[in-house]
């Protein structure tokens, strides 16, 4: 069965969506799409799918594409980012309590990004 994955959030031309069972339907703004879906345009065109994600799919002229196979990209990139490492130093809580209890800033934390006084 096909699962619903993303609304056309625009179409520039003609686009349309070939299902599973190879019947077609031309797309236009706020139309359904479905991971069994493939999508096409014209000479000319282009699309935006919004996913049930956030992220959107877009595609240019004289295009083809399997939304399935989109979906599988994008969670596979989703996975292979890093996740942000972890900043060295003091924390900002750690900071604030410092300065609340009297420490000198320059004392307890690294420059700021345009160096350190006098530097």
């Amino acid at each position: 069965m096909a699962r619903e994955i993303g609304i056309v959030k625009s179409v520039s031309g003609s686009a349309r969506a070939t299902a599973a069972d190879g019947s077609i339907r031309t797309l236009q703004a706020g139309d359904r799409v479905f991971d069994t879906d493939v999508l096409a345009t014209a000479a000319g065109s282009s699309i935006v799918v919004e996913l049930a994600d956030g992220s959107s799919v877009d595609m240019g002229a004289n295009d083809s594409m399997p939304l399935g196979a989109a979906l599988q990209e994008q969670s596979q990139e989703a996975v292979a980012v890093a996740p942000n490492p972890t900043p060295a130093g003091p924390s900002a809580e750690d900071i604030q309590a410092a300065l609340l209890a009297g420490a000198d800033p320059t004392q307890i934390a690294d420059p700021t990004a345009a160096g350190a006084p006098g530097a």
